[in-house]
């Protein structure tokens, strides 16, 4: 084990409040052409300015999260942690994770999940389907939140969990169940990732 105290990380995530510079790559891939560390990955979403009622909770823009065909429209970051791997494999490392989320109407269709792999291309499951393996137990958490029926009220989902041994990467992901997803999108912005 390391001889000196874990390092606090501060923001792992890059655009964290996803500024209008924000650039939102392709949630699906073919394999052999895996999610990148450090980009935003977006099933149906897109970067906005303030929407009649619902302005950025910090800056000028906010990400919208809109219903696809599928059961939850996702938006992810692989976030690489391998440099802390002497303290992470001491099974002391707490993940605290959080996004600010709002919609026009309330809706139970937010979420938030982190999940723990111990190589970058783990963490994609049959997106990429080119190896890797899940850490085993408690590799992933996943919060739900209901909104409340003021739009211009942000509201926090968050979550924490230790970090797996083993885990070198990891998927910071919101999203929306597509069902419960209102027709005018649901809105998130400032998402946090840190290690303590």
């Amino acid at each position: 084990p390391p001889t000196n105290e874990a390092p606090t990380t501060g923001e792992l995530l890059e655009d964290a409040c996803f500024p209008n510079t924000t650039v939102l790559h392709s949630y699906f891939r073919m394999p052999g052409d895996p999610w990148r560390v450090d980009e935003w990955n977006a099933e149906s979403a897109l970067i906005t300015g303030p929407v009649p009622g619902i302005a950025p909770f910090e800056g000028s823009a906010m990400l919208r999260v809109e219903s696809a065909a599928a059961n939850a429209s996702q938006v992810c970051q692989i976030v690489d942690v391998s440099a802390l791997a002497p303290w992470i494999d001491t099974g002391a490392i707490v993940l605290n994770a959080s996004v600010q989320v709002t919609s026009a109407v309330p809706t139970t269709a937010p979420f938030l999940m982190v999940l723990a792999g111990d190589a970058q291309d783990s963490l994609v499951g049959t997106l990429n389907p080119v190896g890797g393996s899940i850490v085993p137990g408690g590799n992933q958490v996943v919060k739900a939140h209901t909104t409340d029926s003021n739009p211009a009220s942000w509201e926090t989902i968050s979550l924490s969990m230790l970090v797996p041994p083993g885990t070198r990467f990891l998927q910071y992901e919101i999203a929306g169940t597509n069902a419960t997803i209102p027709a005018g999108g649901l809105f998130f912005d400032c998402g946090k990732l840190e290690l303590l």
